[in-house]
Protein backbone atom coordinates (compact mmCIF):
# COMPACT_ATOMS: atom_id res chain seq x y z
CA UNK A 1 0.00 0.00 0.00
CA UNK A 2 1.36 3.61 -0.96
CA UNK A 3 0.66 6.86 -0.27
CA UNK A 4 1.50 10.49 -1.96
CA UNK A 5 0.63 13.77 -1.25
CA UNK A 6 1.73 16.27 -3.37
CA UNK A 7 2.93 19.61 -2.03
CA UNK A 8 2.04 21.81 -5.14
CA UNK A 9 0.41 21.76 -8.12
CA UNK A 10 3.61 22.22 -10.08
CA UNK A 11 5.03 19.12 -8.31
CA UNK A 12 5.76 16.01 -10.18
CA UNK A 13 3.45 13.28 -8.56
CA UNK A 14 5.55 10.22 -7.74
CA UNK A 15 4.17 7.18 -6.52
CA UNK A 16 6.59 3.81 -5.72
CA UNK A 17 4.65 0.97 -6.82
CA UNK A 18 5.42 -2.99 -7.38
CA UNK A 19 8.68 -1.50 -7.19
CA UNK A 20 7.94 0.61 -9.79
CA UNK A 21 8.20 4.84 -9.90
CA UNK A 22 5.30 6.51 -11.63
CA UNK A 23 5.50 9.50 -12.53
CA UNK A 24 2.91 11.63 -13.20
CA UNK A 25 3.74 15.36 -15.04
CA UNK A 26 1.89 18.63 -14.60
CA UNK A 27 -0.97 18.04 -16.88
CA UNK A 28 -1.79 14.72 -15.48
CA UNK A 29 -1.98 16.10 -11.79
CA UNK A 30 -4.34 18.58 -13.01
CA UNK A 31 -6.48 15.79 -14.28
CA UNK A 32 -6.23 13.90 -11.00
CA UNK A 33 -6.91 17.06 -9.26
CA UNK A 34 -10.04 17.88 -11.19
CA UNK A 35 -11.82 14.42 -9.99
CA UNK A 36 -10.75 15.79 -6.31
CA UNK A 37 -12.58 18.75 -6.83
CA UNK A 38 -15.49 17.07 -8.42
CA UNK A 39 -16.31 13.92 -6.16
CA UNK A 40 -14.00 14.63 -2.70
CA UNK A 41 -12.92 17.95 -2.62
CA UNK A 42 -10.78 17.40 0.67
CA UNK A 43 -9.13 14.39 -0.21
CA UNK A 44 -5.76 14.25 -1.52
CA UNK A 45 -4.33 11.30 -0.50
CA UNK A 46 -4.17 8.10 -3.24
CA UNK A 47 -4.08 4.23 -2.30
CA UNK A 48 -2.88 1.92 -4.70
CA UNK A 49 -3.07 -1.42 -3.55
CA UNK A 50 -3.88 -4.71 -5.73
CA UNK A 51 -3.83 -2.69 -9.09
CA UNK A 52 -6.65 -0.62 -7.84
CA UNK A 53 -6.50 2.99 -7.41
CA UNK A 54 -8.34 4.68 -5.16
CA UNK A 55 -8.67 8.36 -4.26
CA UNK A 56 -10.66 9.14 -0.60
CA UNK A 57 -12.96 6.54 -1.36
CA UNK A 58 -13.66 6.36 -5.12
CA UNK A 59 -12.26 3.84 -7.36
CA UNK A 60 -10.55 5.31 -10.23
CA UNK A 61 -9.04 2.71 -12.16
CA UNK A 62 -8.48 -0.58 -12.29
CA UNK A 63 -4.60 -1.86 -13.32
CA UNK A 64 -4.77 -5.27 -12.08
CA UNK A 65 -4.91 -8.26 -14.12
CA UNK A 66 -7.59 -10.63 -11.90
CA UNK A 67 -10.53 -11.90 -14.07
CA UNK A 68 -12.69 -12.12 -10.70
CA UNK A 69 -12.62 -9.21 -8.74
CA UNK A 70 -13.40 -8.19 -5.32
CA UNK A 71 -13.54 -4.32 -5.22
CA UNK A 72 -11.69 -3.10 -1.65
CA UNK A 73 -14.36 -2.39 1.42
CA UNK A 74 -13.04 1.15 1.87
CA UNK A 75 -14.58 1.65 -1.70
CA UNK A 76 -17.96 3.94 -1.45
CA UNK A 77 -18.23 4.94 -5.39
CA UNK A 78 -16.95 3.49 -8.57
CA UNK A 79 -16.21 6.80 -10.71
CA UNK A 80 -16.48 7.34 -14.30
CA UNK A 81 -14.73 4.11 -17.02
CA UNK A 82 -13.13 2.94 -14.05
CA UNK A 83 -13.31 -0.46 -15.18
CA UNK A 84 -14.04 0.14 -19.06
CA UNK A 85 -12.84 -2.14 -21.29
CA UNK A 86 -11.05 -4.33 -18.57
CA UNK A 87 -10.91 -8.08 -19.64
CA UNK A 88 -12.78 -9.18 -16.36
CA UNK A 89 -14.78 -12.25 -15.90
CA UNK A 90 -16.93 -11.31 -12.83
CA UNK A 91 -17.06 -8.29 -9.86
CA UNK A 92 -18.55 -8.51 -6.85
CA UNK A 93 -19.34 -5.04 -5.29
CA UNK A 94 -18.89 -4.01 -1.17
CA UNK A 95 -21.93 -3.37 0.71
CA UNK A 96 -19.70 0.15 1.21
CA UNK A 97 -20.67 1.55 -2.71
CA UNK A 98 -23.22 3.49 -3.25
CA UNK A 99 -22.44 4.54 -6.60
CA UNK A 100 -21.53 3.56 -10.05
CA UNK A 101 -21.03 6.21 -12.16
CA UNK A 102 -21.26 6.60 -16.10
CA UNK A 103 -19.28 4.03 -18.31
CA UNK A 104 -17.84 2.00 -15.42
CA UNK A 105 -17.76 -1.31 -16.61
CA UNK A 106 -18.88 -0.38 -20.55
CA UNK A 107 -17.02 -2.48 -23.20
CA UNK A 108 -16.12 -5.32 -20.27
CA UNK A 109 -17.14 -8.11 -23.05
CA UNK A 110 -15.97 -11.04 -20.77
CA UNK A 111 -17.99 -9.69 -17.89
CA UNK A 112 -20.19 -12.95 -17.09
CA UNK A 113 -20.80 -12.08 -13.44
CA UNK A 114 -21.92 -8.81 -11.39
CA UNK A 115 -22.92 -8.63 -7.31
CA UNK A 116 -24.17 -6.13 -6.59
CA UNK A 117 -24.69 -4.49 -2.65
CA UNK A 118 -28.25 -3.59 -1.29
CA UNK A 119 -26.48 0.16 -0.27
CA UNK A 120 -25.94 0.69 -4.32
CA UNK A 121 -28.54 3.47 -5.00
CA UNK A 122 -27.71 4.91 -8.70
CA UNK A 123 -26.38 2.79 -11.55
CA UNK A 124 -24.80 5.86 -13.83
CA UNK A 125 -25.22 6.15 -17.46
CA UNK A 126 -23.79 3.52 -20.03
CA UNK A 127 -22.07 1.52 -16.82
CA UNK A 128 -22.39 -1.85 -18.34
CA UNK A 129 -23.43 -0.96 -22.02
CA UNK A 130 -22.12 -3.38 -24.79
CA UNK A 131 -21.26 -6.26 -21.80
CA UNK A 132 -21.89 -9.11 -24.43
CA UNK A 133 -21.49 -12.22 -21.75
CA UNK A 134 -23.86 -10.87 -19.17
CA UNK A 135 -26.31 -13.10 -18.62
CA UNK A 136 -28.15 -12.24 -15.62
CA UNK A 137 -28.22 -9.31 -13.16
CA UNK A 138 -29.87 -8.97 -9.22
CA UNK A 139 -30.65 -5.33 -9.02
CA UNK A 140 -30.69 -4.36 -5.51
CA UNK A 141 -33.60 -3.48 -3.70
CA UNK A 142 -32.45 0.16 -2.55
CA UNK A 143 -31.88 1.16 -6.06
CA UNK A 144 -33.26 4.33 -7.39
CA UNK A 145 -32.14 5.02 -10.84
CA UNK A 146 -30.95 3.19 -13.80
CA UNK A 147 -28.88 5.99 -16.09
CA UNK A 148 -29.55 6.06 -19.89
CA UNK A 149 -27.86 3.11 -21.59
CA UNK A 150 -26.68 1.68 -18.50
CA UNK A 151 -27.24 -1.90 -19.97
CA UNK A 152 -27.72 -1.01 -23.17
CA UNK A 153 -26.08 -3.98 -25.89
CA UNK A 154 -25.83 -6.74 -23.76
CA UNK A 155 -26.84 -9.11 -25.62
CA UNK A 156 -26.81 -12.41 -23.78
CA UNK A 157 -29.42 -10.53 -20.42
CA UNK A 158 -32.44 -12.79 -20.78
CA UNK A 159 -34.60 -11.44 -17.65
CA UNK A 160 -34.94 -8.17 -15.68
CA UNK A 161 -36.92 -7.85 -12.23
CA UNK A 162 -36.82 -4.23 -10.88
CA UNK A 163 -36.67 -3.18 -7.25
CA UNK A 164 -40.20 -1.80 -6.11
CA UNK A 165 -38.24 1.46 -4.70
CA UNK A 166 -36.69 2.36 -8.43
CA UNK A 167 -37.80 6.04 -9.28
CA UNK A 168 -36.17 6.42 -12.52
CA UNK A 169 -35.44 4.35 -15.78
CA UNK A 170 -33.97 6.13 -18.42
CA UNK A 171 -33.36 6.52 -22.25
CA UNK A 172 -31.92 3.07 -23.87
CA UNK A 173 -31.61 1.58 -20.85
CA UNK A 174 -31.89 -1.98 -22.03
CA UNK A 175 -31.79 -1.39 -25.92
CA UNK A 176 -30.14 -3.48 -28.05
CA UNK A 177 -30.65 -6.18 -25.35
CA UNK A 178 -31.34 -9.40 -28.42
CA UNK A 179 -32.19 -11.55 -25.99
CA UNK A 180 -34.07 -9.97 -23.25
CA UNK A 181 -37.53 -12.30 -22.51
CA UNK A 182 -39.27 -10.70 -20.15
CA UNK A 183 -39.17 -7.61 -17.80
CA UNK A 184 -41.01 -6.84 -14.70
CA UNK A 185 -41.32 -3.06 -14.25
CA UNK A 186 -42.20 -1.99 -10.48
CA UNK A 187 -45.41 -0.17 -9.38
CA UNK A 188 -44.56 3.67 -8.75
CA UNK A 189 -42.56 4.22 -12.09
CA UNK A 190 -44.56 7.13 -13.56
CA UNK A 191 -42.76 7.02 -17.52
CA UNK A 192 -41.37 4.40 -19.70
CA UNK A 193 -38.69 6.43 -20.91
CA UNK A 194 -37.23 6.78 -24.86
CA UNK A 195 -35.81 3.49 -26.44
CA UNK A 196 -35.69 1.94 -22.89
CA UNK A 197 -36.83 -1.60 -24.98
CA UNK A 198 -35.97 -0.63 -28.60
CA UNK A 199 -34.46 -3.57 -30.30
CA UNK A 200 -35.20 -6.13 -27.77
CA UNK A 201 -36.01 -8.41 -30.30
CA UNK A 202 -37.33 -11.90 -28.82
CA UNK A 203 -39.02 -9.88 -25.89
CA UNK A 204 -42.14 -11.34 -25.38
CA UNK A 205 -43.68 -10.42 -22.23
CA UNK A 206 -43.03 -6.90 -20.02
CA UNK A 207 -45.18 -5.82 -17.24
CA UNK A 208 -46.27 -2.09 -17.01
CA UNK A 209 -47.15 -0.96 -13.38
CA UNK A 210 -50.41 1.13 -12.65
CA UNK A 211 -48.84 4.16 -11.81
CA UNK A 212 -47.54 4.44 -15.48
CA UNK A 213 -48.70 7.75 -17.55
CA UNK A 214 -46.43 8.13 -20.15
CA UNK A 215 -45.07 5.71 -23.05
CA UNK A 216 -41.85 7.49 -24.18
CA UNK A 217 -41.04 7.47 -27.89
CA UNK A 218 -39.99 4.16 -29.54
CA UNK A 219 -40.39 2.64 -25.94
CA UNK A 220 -41.01 -0.86 -27.41
CA UNK A 221 -40.01 -0.33 -31.30
CA UNK A 222 -38.97 -3.71 -32.75
CA UNK A 223 -39.91 -5.62 -30.14
CA UNK A 224 -40.78 -8.17 -33.07
CA UNK A 225 -41.90 -11.12 -30.20
CA UNK A 226 -43.93 -8.72 -28.23
CA UNK A 227 -47.50 -10.10 -28.65
CA UNK A 228 -49.61 -8.64 -25.95
CA UNK A 229 -49.59 -5.83 -24.03
CA UNK A 230 -51.47 -4.48 -21.12
CA UNK A 231 -52.15 -0.88 -20.63
CA UNK A 232 -52.34 0.42 -17.15
CA UNK A 233 -55.73 2.99 -16.19
CA UNK A 234 -53.57 5.88 -16.21
CA UNK A 235 -51.63 5.81 -19.37
CA UNK A 236 -52.29 9.25 -21.17
CA UNK A 237 -50.01 9.50 -23.69
CA UNK A 238 -48.16 7.45 -26.31
CA UNK A 239 -45.10 8.39 -27.87
CA UNK A 240 -43.91 8.31 -31.19
CA UNK A 241 -42.92 4.78 -32.45
CA UNK A 242 -43.45 3.64 -28.99
CA UNK A 243 -44.82 0.46 -30.88
CA UNK A 244 -43.70 0.50 -34.27
CA UNK A 245 -42.49 -2.73 -35.82
CA UNK A 246 -43.99 -4.66 -33.04
CA UNK A 247 -44.56 -7.39 -35.67
CA UNK A 248 -46.84 -10.20 -33.04
CA UNK A 249 -49.00 -7.65 -31.51
CA UNK A 250 -52.68 -8.49 -32.68
CA UNK A 251 -55.06 -6.65 -30.11
CA UNK A 252 -54.61 -3.84 -28.14
CA UNK A 253 -57.09 -2.72 -25.64
CA UNK A 254 -56.27 1.14 -25.07
CA UNK A 255 -57.29 2.52 -21.62
CA UNK A 256 -59.98 5.49 -20.80
CA UNK A 257 -58.42 8.29 -20.17
CA UNK A 258 -55.87 8.36 -23.04
CA UNK A 259 -55.44 11.73 -24.67
CA UNK A 260 -52.39 11.03 -27.32
CA UNK A 261 -51.04 8.68 -29.41
CA UNK A 262 -48.19 9.78 -31.54
CA UNK A 263 -46.49 9.97 -34.79
CA UNK A 264 -45.97 6.10 -35.98
CA UNK A 265 -47.07 4.57 -32.65
CA UNK A 266 -47.94 1.46 -34.17
CA UNK A 267 -46.73 1.50 -37.24
CA UNK A 268 -45.70 -1.41 -39.10
CA UNK A 269 -47.22 -3.76 -36.39
CA UNK A 270 -48.35 -6.23 -39.32
CA UNK A 271 -50.18 -8.63 -37.02
CA UNK A 272 -52.61 -6.28 -35.37
CA UNK A 273 -56.33 -6.75 -36.24
CA UNK A 274 -57.98 -4.89 -33.95
CA UNK A 275 -57.58 -1.32 -31.43
CA UNK A 276 -60.49 0.57 -29.76
CA UNK A 277 -59.21 4.15 -29.62
CA UNK A 278 -61.38 5.79 -26.68
CA UNK A 279 -63.12 8.74 -26.52
CA UNK A 280 -60.66 10.83 -24.73
CA UNK A 281 -58.29 10.66 -27.55
CA UNK A 282 -57.51 14.19 -28.90
CA UNK A 283 -54.68 14.03 -31.17
CA UNK A 284 -53.44 11.06 -33.02
CA UNK A 285 -50.15 11.82 -35.29
CA UNK A 286 -49.29 10.89 -38.47
CA UNK A 287 -49.31 7.50 -40.01
CA UNK A 288 -49.78 5.89 -36.64
CA UNK A 289 -51.12 2.74 -37.87
CA UNK A 290 -49.95 2.54 -41.05
CA UNK A 291 -48.05 -0.68 -42.50
CA UNK A 292 -50.98 -2.47 -40.18
CA UNK A 293 -52.90 -4.66 -43.11
CA UNK A 294 -54.91 -6.33 -41.05
CA UNK A 295 -56.09 -3.68 -38.71
CA UNK A 296 -60.01 -2.72 -37.69
CA UNK A 297 -59.87 -0.02 -35.73
CA UNK A 298 -63.34 0.77 -33.10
Amino acid sequence: MCWRRPTSPREFFVIPFGGIGICLDTKAFLWYNSIYTKYYPKAWWVNLFGGFEIIGGLLIKYHGKEKDVLIPEDVTRIIDEAFAGCPIESVTVPRSVTAIDECAFRGCTELEEVLLPDSLRIIGGGSFSGCTKLGDIYLPDNLQKLGISAFSDCVSLAEVRFPAGLAAVEENAFSGCTVLSRAYLPEGLTEICARVFSDCRVLEFVRIPNSVTIIGNAAFQNCAALDKITFPPKTREIGASAFSGCGSLKKVSLPDGLISIGDHAFENCTALESINVPASVQEIGKNAFSGCSKLEIT
